[in-house]
């Protein structure tokens, strides 16, 4: 079942808007694709939250490979994101693991 969860949706939005502005900066390859789909998520709030949290990972993915971003980095900065829209869905926030 596709669900919309406007809190985690919030959230994806903040990143997907740091990542647009980091790939409009840059000169990576995938610049173009970047900036489409954060777009895409930026205006289509309501888009189902798996296919969102995809996208997200996708983006993160590539610009991981593209040097533009450090997973951890990403990780210290997302979690606090992500912990408040679990709370303010009352979702049980997830254990932390050591990567």
């Amino acid at each position: 079942m596709e669900v919309i969860n406007k809190h985690i949706n919030k959230a994806t939005i903040i990143l997907m808007k740091r990542y647009h502005w980091m790939a409009k900066q840059s000169k990576s390859k995938n610049r173009d694709k970047i900036m489409s789909m954060c777009e895409k998520c930026i205006d289509t709030p309501d888009m189902y939250t798996d296919k969102m949290s995809r996208w997200l990972g996708f983006i993160q993915g590539v610009m991981y490979a593209d040097g533009l971003i450090s997973i951890k980095n990403e990780r210290d900065r997302s979690r606090l994101l992500f912990h408040d829209a679990y709370l303010k869905s009352g979702i049980d926030i997830p254990e932390s693991i050591t990567v």
